[in-house]
């Protein structure tokens, strides 16, 4: 390739927020960019980032993250044409994201806290990423991440194209594993606007049409504490759509053991709550035996 490029290579950079404290932080960057057509669109060859924090907080009493600190309003926005960006390929290591909204009780003990997230060891792999205002698209290659609160995916990547913006994301034939879990399966989220993710059981929509998987029930510690009890593993096929604490699963099928099996639809109301979960079930076939069920 002899089209002009620049080379962007930067350590240990560190942008504060109003009050002094570390926002982002860049251990190592390497960047390709080409010099091309910059008016109308930016195109990046590459971007390879190791050791980086993002903490983004919501301070008391305030509405908006720190973050916000770097945008322009809407208004200012409106007045500047928003170029398009391609980028050939992404890889980020040592990854630590932080969310926090010190406007919300303290943080929650046991089980995922979107209010208080502290996601760290992440790994990024993806390509043919482009950015047109609030929408990306590509394909993701590998993702790997823990969560303070134990919750480790081992790996989500899509040989599909996958598209998020800040009206819901979508990737099909998706492969997710975490600690016992293995799902491959088509998912959307479809939500108002990002905020939604601070109230997930109750803002964002799900639908995943799932393939043949394998659920063990205790993974689900991290969304609902008393499946931590479950250890259990099923084998499971069917459509969800709902939110997690309304939603209904579709010609659902699950099997457990070697006897136990079901084919039908349930309904799911009360999530994250099991104990106060009102469960219905229209059986299209069911088999199971007495030893099953108890364990």
């Amino acid at each position: 390739d002899n089209r002009p490029y620049v080379r962007i290579h930067a350590e240990e950079v560190q942008i504060n927020d109003k009050k002094q404290n570390p926002m982002i932080y860049l251990g190592k960057l390497d960047a390709k960019l080409s010099l091309r057509d910059l008016v109308e669109e930016m195109r990046v060859g590459s971007i390879n980032i190791d050791d980086v924090l993002v903490y983004l907080v919501k301070y008391q009493d305030e509405y908006k993250v720190n973050i916000s600190e770097l945008f322009a309003s809407d208004k200012e926005r409106e007045k500047k044409e928003i170029s398009n960006i391609y980028l050939d390929e992404l890889n980020l290591t040592r990854g630590h994201f932080v969310f926090w909204n010190q406007n919300k009780d303290n943080p929650e003990k046991l089980g995922m806290d979107y209010a208080h997230l502290d996601i760290d060891s992440i790994y990024l792999s993806a390509s043919k990423l482009s950015f047109n205002g609030d929408t990306i698209v590509g394909f993701m290659h590998d993702l790997r991440a823990e969560d303070k609160s134990g919750f480790v995916l081992r790996e989500f990547n899509s040989p599909s194209k996958f598209l998020v913006s800040s009206k819901g994301f979508d990737f099909k034939h998706l492969k997710i594993k975490t600690h016992a879990t293995n799902l491959d399966l088509d998912l959307q989220f479809l939500y108002n606007d990002y905020s939604d993710y601070n109230k997930f059981v109750d803002s964002i929509y799900i639908i995943a049409n799932i393939y043949p998987s394998q659920l063990t029930l205790s993974d689900l510690k991290y969304f609902s504490t008393a499946m931590g009890k479950m250890p259990d593993t099923l084998q499971i096929e069917g459509l969800i759509n709902g939110f997690v604490r309304d939603f209904v699963a579709k010609d659902f099928s699950f099997s457990f053991k070697d006897s136990t099996s079901f084919l039908g639809t349930i309904k799911m109301r009360g999530l994250p709550k099991f104990s106060d979960t009102h469960i219905v079930g229209d059986v299209k076939k069911m088999t199971f035996t007495y030893q099953d069920i108890s364990e």
